[in-house]
């Protein structure tokens, strides 16, 4: 299997996050080289300049001796013993500077023994001209002789004899000591110091030679260290210049081949986003098709519902109106066949819309306000009767706490989940009991857990089938289908219909002992004026001769329907005119005067929303505001409330019972508890509209 789009695109990325990493790898480490040479290019010229400077400082060195030797101040000394110290530090550094080869070294120390020398012969040189200093210290001191006072003399010998070396005379020598003896003894001096001075003035030649040589020597080597520095310069330049050649050949490399990539990269997803359009378009038409195959799936089950609910509401009313003739044993045998079968067959087709309903996810949650007392209540009054024929125990408790809060959530799936446990309860319990136990725990949210916990004391389920007794289509033991009937799908509902409620069902069973089913379902808190209205009273079924003059026209494609309605109809004293379609009901309603309208959904020609819809529309609007009560199959909610809209005042869901019946059409007509006729035609009483009202005659398994 090829991968997506998406995952081209990570995969084309990553590869290029790891082409474009490696060329910023390797153009770093090449940038890094150059640098490296580079630098090594530029510090010769470092090491030039300072080879270049040591002779400047030799020459500064050199300049102030000779201003020394000139003029014989010793200032000049102090320039030149700076000098010296720093040509030191500068030679310590060209040592250090990074010189590799062999060769170099050897330079350096040469270079290094050189200065050393040219130390010396400056030092020497500078004795020879404190030498030259001294014989000129003597004459001056002839010449003072002569002029100094005799008073002063004594001390100016003193000094003399210091210059030349000797002791301090003692006092009588010193006394002694004339003028003449003075003059003599600097004579003597004097040649000695014109006999060193000659030799000084050799020995100054030799030094100025030899330190003609020494620098000599000293530029030869710095020359040499130049040409060594040239060259080698010379080398890194080119060195540098081919690891630039390199990058750039580096980086060209991989700029073709990020392009490459990328036009790869540009083909592929050009070539995904087409094949993506085509699978999407592709995809829209399977959408439509599935769409269009849903819509007839709906259409399939609308009409399977309505000709399988239509006989049924036949069968099952007819026996019901047989139950309040004379029968006897036998009769009553095969009338209870009768109902049981037609019960069972209901609760099939409902289990089946119900299931396909929740499959579409067109089943939607309301939100109303309910007591657990109340659910559970109408739940036990709608089994009662089951478990009576079983003769089985059927019963309620709500906890103490519970009895009168007021919860919100949807009262009519949390009594229909009840009712196909206790359904089930009933079913596969032979003798024993089934109850519901209502409690409920705090959440944090500040809502209520409710917990109904629905008990048998029936077959059991055996631990291996635990799991798969919530799947579709699937139960316990194949033997069960036999022996007790149904389709499987009435768990897999209740499932469904918790978590769409974001609840859940648990169970706990024992073979042979029973089961306990707990269905936990979140809900909020409310207050009493979130409950719905209160139920109206049952009307009585004697009826006033004031409304016995009422007219009821019954609209129904289906003969048997009709004539369950008309039978009804007469056994409270109420007349009725029957159309077949609702074109003819528009027809008769335009020129007779009825008092209510029973309208099935579909029929030929002229539709029941249609026929509303006319009625509504006419001009006389007394005729216009003429109650009109929807005879349904149909059992989807979202339709129910587009009769109500298109201008029914109520509905009856078919198959119905008598009570059912009897109460919406008395309510229709403003027919009061005691039977009498209250007010104009039109009805809107504000319950009409409410759906969730609903209990029908399907054991609350409609949806």
């Amino acid at each position: 299997m090829f991968p997506g789009i998406k995952a081209k695109v990570l995969i084309a990325f990553g590869t290029a996050v790891i082409v474009i990493t490696a060329a910023a790898v390797l153009t770093f480490f090449s940038l890094q080289r150059i640098t490296f040479n580079m630098e090594e290019v530029s510090r010769p010229d470092a090491r030039l300049a300072e080879t270049h400077q040591i002779l400047s400082d030799i020459a500064e060195a050199e300049s102030s001796v000779r201003a020394y030797s000139i003029s014989k101040n010793e200032e000049y000394l102090e320039p030149y013993f700076r000098f010296v110290s720093t040509i030191e530090q500068r030679v310590d550094s060209l040592r250090s500077s990074g010189f590799t080869s062999k060769q170099e070294l050897q330079e350096i120390d040469v270079l290094d023994s050189l200065i050393d020398e040219k130390f010396v012969v400056f030092s020497e040189f500078v004795d020879i001209k404190n030498s030259e200093k001294l014989k000129l210290t003597l004459g001056d001191i002839a010449q003072k002789l002569e002029a100094s006072p005799p008073k002063g003399r004594s001390r100016f010998r003193e000094k003399i004899r210091s210059l030349l070396g000797k002791e301090p005379a003692k006092e009588e020598i010193s006394s002694s000591m004339n003028n003449k003896e003075l003059k003599e003894a600097i004579a003597v001096a004097g040649e000695r110091n014109d006999k060193a001075l000659a030799l000084l003035s050799e020995r100054e030649l030799l030094l100025l030679q030899k330190d003609e040589n020494i620098m000599k020597g000293i530029r030869g080597v710095i020359v040499s260290i130049d040409a060594q520095e040239r060259l080698t310069a010379t080398e890194k330049l080119k060195e540098a210049y081919r690891t630039s050649e390199r990058a750039a050949a580096i980086i060209v490399s991989i700029s073709i081949v990020s392009g490459l990539m990328m036009i790869a990269l540009v083909v592929f997803i050009f070539a995904d986003i087409s094949r993506s359009i085509r699978y999407r378009k592709e995809l829209e038409e399977s959408r439509d098709r599935a769409e269009q195959l849903a819509k007839v799936k709906e259409e399939f089950l609308a009409n399977m519902s309505h000709e399988i609910r239509t006989p049924l509401n036949a069968i099952i009313g007819f026996s019901d109106q047989l139950q309040h003739t004379q029968l006897n044993g036998e009769q009553n045998g095969y009338l209870e066949a009768v109902r049981r079968s037609s019960e069972h067959l209901l609760k099939v087709v409902n289990d089946i819309l119900d299931f396909s309903k929740i499959e579409a996810g067109k089943l939607k949650m309301e939100s109303t306000g309910f007591r657990m007392k109340d659910v559970a209540g109408e739940v036990i009054s709608t089994m009662r009767g089951a478990a009576e024929k079983k003769k089985l125990e059927l019963g309620y408790t709500v906890e103490e706490d519970l009895q009168d809060v007021v919860l919100i959530g949807d009262p009519f799936r949390i009594r229909q989940v009840l009712l196909n446990l206790v359904n089930n309860g009933i079913k596969f319990t032979q003798r024993g009991k089934v109850w519901i136990h209502c409690s409920a725990t705090d959440e944090s949210s500040g809502g209520k857990l409710l917990r109904f916990d629905v008990s048998d004391s029936g077959i059991g389920i055996a631990h291996d089938k635990i799991d798969s007794i919530f799947e579709e289509f699937t139960q316990a033991d194949s033997r069960i289908t036999r022996k007790f009937g149904g389709t499987g799908l009435g768990l897999a509902i209740c499932r469904k219909l918790a978590e769409l409620q974001g609840g859940a069902i648990r169970v706990r069973s024992n073979p042979g002992q029973g089961s306990v089913f707990s269905f936990l379902l979140p809900c909020g808190l409310g207050s009493i004026t979130d409950l719905p209205g209160n139920k109206k009273d049952k009307v009585p079924f004697n009826i006033s001769k004031s409304a016995e003059t009422r007219t009821v026209l019954v609209v129904d494609d289906d003969e048997m329907n009709r004539l369950l309605a008309r039978t009804i109809l007469n056994k409270y004293n109420l007349s009725s005119k029957e159309a077949v379609d609702g074109k003819q009901a528009v027809e008769m309603a335009e020129r007779e005067h009825f008092d209510l309208i029973l309208a099935d959904i579909q029929m030929p020609e002229m539709s029941g929303i249609d026929l509303a819809k006319h009625i509504r529309a006419l001009p006389d609007r007394k005729k216009a505001g003429l109650p009109i009560i929807a005879l349904t199959a149909n059992i989807v909610k979202e339709d129910i409330s587009k009769y109500l809209q298109a201008g029914m005042d109520d509905y009856i869901l078919k198959p119905f019972r008598e009570e059912e019946f009897t109460q919406k059409v008395f309510r229709a007509m403003k027919i009061d508890k005691n039977g009498l006729y209250h007010g104009t035609n039109g009805m809107n009483n504000g319950n009409a509209n409410d759906i969730t009202k609903f209990n029908g005659g399907s054991n609350g398994n409609d949806v």
